[in-house]
């Protein structure tokens, strides 16, 4: 269910509402396999139960429109395949995988990022890689020849000004600019051989399998990794500096640091789990959630 708590324009709420987005005739998306499957089964599980405020989705409104309007311009290309779903099948459970853009002459498979420079500075995510290698890997099973891989990164947050800034730091510090030149990125994704990505999907497919029999206490808790966990930290700060001068993992070593210093002081950061808290759809129904909050 979507909420309007800010009294936005009703075309804006109804466009949310009604996304285009569809499975289609996937018992599970490429997405929901890469997710923990605590997720996606809760996900799946509680569907008419999540509740969203259309201000929380603006992200993913700016994300599709742009989808769409690709979409629109690829079809009229013959050398294309643009937004086409393909499926593989493994013991009964069939796994649909979204194209984006497929270059059949060249044989190179894009995927379009609506993202934050932020999420691009670094290299590819790990989840980037995996979808990308299994939507390859499916192509394939349905008979075309993928040569390469691609992720289209389209940053919505990309600031001339931020860019020159970096430009000019790195140039009077001495390393490479880390901003990107560009508002699009094309990121190479390296290629994972055909037998690790099938075995992969394979273990994930039964996982789900599994999951089916389990009620939403006994389903598969979410590794650190996958709540994107943070430990708690411990900062020396001074009176007048706004960040840290130095982040410590414990609270003693912090101490020592300062030794006799009247003036630096220690501020405990707690952990969170970043996922759990800012991205999980699913978490009012997650046990695991509600142990980490103490509840």
């Amino acid at each position: 269910m979507i909420t309007n708590k800010l009294n936005l324009p009703l075309p804006i709420v109804e466009a949310i509402k009604n996304r285009l987005y569809s499975p289609g005739e996937s018992d599970v998306t490429v997405t929901g396999l890469i997710a923990p499957v605590q997720q996606t089964v809760l996900k799946q599980r509680h569907a008419d139960e999540l509740v969203e405020d259309a201000a929380d989705r603006i992200y993913s409104l700016q994300g599709e429109s742009i989808h769409t309007i690709l979409e629109r311009a690829g079809k009229g290309l013959e050398d294309y395949i643009v937004e086409e779903r393909f499926y593989y099948t493994y013991k009964g459970v069939k796994l649909g995988g979204q194209i984006d853009i497929f270059d059949k002459r060249h044989g190179i498979l894009q995927d379009y990022k609506v993202t934050s420079v932020y999420s691009v500075r670094d290299g590819l995510k790990e989840e980037y890689v995996k979808q990308a290698n299994i939507n390859a890997f499916i192509l394939r099973h349905n008979g075309y020849k993928v040569d390469g891989l691609q992720i289209v990164a389209i940053l919505r947050d990309w600031r001339k000004m931020e860019r020159e800034r970096d430009v000019a730091d790195s140039k009077a510090r001495g390393y490479r600019p880390r901003y990107p030149e560009h508002q699009v990125v094309l990121l190479p994704v390296p290629m994972i051989p055909d037998e690790e990505v099938q075995a992969y999907i394979h273990e994930r497919i039964n996982l789900h399998i599994k999951a089916k029999h389990q009620t939403d206490a006994e389903l598969p808790p979410c590794s650190a990794e996958e709540r994107w966990a943070r430990d708690s930290m411990f900062a020396v700060m001074s009176p007048d500096k706004k960040k840290a001068v130095k982040l410590f993992p414990s609270e003693e070593e912090a101490k020592i640091f300062i030794h006799d210093s009247k003036e630096l002081y220690v501020q405990e950061r707690p952990g969170t789990n970043v996922r759990c808290e800012n991205y999980c759809d699913a978490k009012l129904f997650c046990s695991q959630y509600k142990k980490l909050k103490g509840e």
